[in-house]
């Protein structure tokens, strides 16, 4: 699982106050942020959607993904947890397209510990993301 970084601060305020206030700033590579700034940087709630179709739906503090937040992939893979310095830790739950959902701990956003994954019939494994890839007990 690859929680998009941010993106570089290269592009342009398209409407709104992106100094301090509300506003959509479009970036050099086709990123978009729309939300609140202060001091020219991402500051409280807000959106960001990436040109490859993946979108992070919370809060920002100092430019950085922080507190409770939702990644949505452009798979249809959803992360809903909290976040730390642009990083996912702690609990999260990931639903995925198929129906499976698993509720872990993450270490950090390519990592978590054991947790349980409940599949679209019912049934459960012990699952953990290890760099980026998910892997299940058998059960």
């Amino acid at each position: 699982m690859n929680l998009s970084d941010e993106t570089s601060e290269d592009g342009r305020c398209e409407q709104g106050d992106c100094e301090n206030g509300s506003g959509i700033y479009v970036y050099a590579t086709g990123d978009k942020y729309v939300g609140n700034f202060k001091n020219g940087t991402r500051e409280g709630t807000g959106k960001f959607e990436y040109k490859n179709g993946d979108q992070f739906s919370g809060n920002f503090s100092g430019d950085q993904k922080q507190g409770p937040g939702t990644y949505t992939f452009s798979t249809g893979t959803i992360v809903e947890g909290n976040f730390s310095d642009g990083i996912l830790k702690g609990k999260a739950t990931v639903s995925f397209p198929d129906g499976g959902v698993l509720e872990a701990d993450f270490i950090d956003g390519n990592n978590s510990s054991p947790g349980k994954f409940t599949r679209a019939d019912g049934s459960q494994a012990d699952c953990a993301f290890q760099s980026k890839a998910l892997y299940c007990q058998s059960n």
